[in-house]
């Protein structure tokens, strides 16, 4: 028989590993997201700059023209980066759960009680706290769309 106490130990260890590396990587994407942000900002006031400069002192429109492509890369750029610090931070959310699940501290969130998605029809699913305050569904949702919670529900 396997003893539980140092299986769950593995296993918080396993998660603590994977929260650290998940930190690391979501302070490089951060730092990343930063100066990107910076450097967006700068362009931006560089293009309006020699906007301005085109009608006041004749410059080509062209040399107005080439930020324009420069700053828009730049928006992309920003946004693939944005996309992968949300997907660290949902995983620093989720080993979070996880490990006070496997500590035993695991609460819940007060709204994901399953109530939203609550038919009068059937009102077995409360007594039996499947749904509610209390329920099985609170207990093991980690959801964080609506329709994972949905999912979820329609699952048990």
């Amino acid at each position: 028989m396997i003893n539980t106490k140092v299986h769950n130990n593995d296993k918080l260890n396993k998660y603590n590993l994977m929260k650290e590396e998940a930190k690391k990587k979501l302070d490089v994407e951060m730092k990343k997201s930063n100066k990107i942000s910076l450097f967006r900002g700068i362009i931006f006031l560089i293009s309006i700059s020699l906007f301005v400069l085109i009608f006041t002192i004749d410059l080509p429109f062209y040399v107005w023209l080439a930020t324009v492509p420069l700053f828009i890369g730049l928006i992309i750029w920003h946004m693939i980066i944005d996309n992968k610090v949300n997907y660290y931070q949902n995983c620093l959310f989720t080993i979070d759960n996880y490990i006070s699940r496997i500590k035993g501290t695991y609460i819940g969130k007060p709204e994901n009680s399953g109530m939203d998605f609550y038919d009068k029809k059937e009102c077995f699913l409360e007594d039996l706290d499947i749904i509610g305050k209390n329920s099985l569904y609170k207990y093991i949702c980690v959801a964080r769309t609506h329709l994972g919670k949905r999912y979820l529900y329609e699952a048990l």
